[in-house]
């Protein structure tokens, strides 16, 4: 029953860290897409500064989505850690269990 919660969690987890891999790869695109009309539909007198307010804010949006993406990537991590160890925990306690009825059945 514990697994299968920790299970569920790690899961959770990971989903959430494939949408935020593909939400950042989706807005890379659109920024890109965005980008390459401006450029190719406003004519050369374009400014320099407007296009590198532009870049900051795409830099400024890759740094923000791949701290998610870290942060998503860490507690999947520590959530299959936490997975891990329950699952030792219940092996030791099903062995345990063996034992303690190996034990019953030879004081029957």
């Amino acid at each position: 029953e514990e697994i299968d919660e920790h299970t569920s969690v790690l899961e959770d987890a990971t989903v959430k860290r494939q949408k935020l891999t593909s939400l950042l790869e989706d807005n890379l695109i659109v920024r890109r897409n965005e980008l390459t009309e401006s450029t190719s539909s406003r004519s050369s007198r374009r400014t320099s500064s407007g296009n590198a307010v532009s870049q900051a804010k795409l830099k400024e949006d890759l740094v923000q989505k791949r701290q998610e993406l870290e942060e998503a990537t860490t507690s999947a991590e520590d959530v299959e850690k936490r997975l891990n160890e329950v699952k030792e925990v219940d092996q030791k306690l099903r062995a345990e269990i063996g034992t303690i009825k190996e034990n019953l059945e030879k004081l029957k």
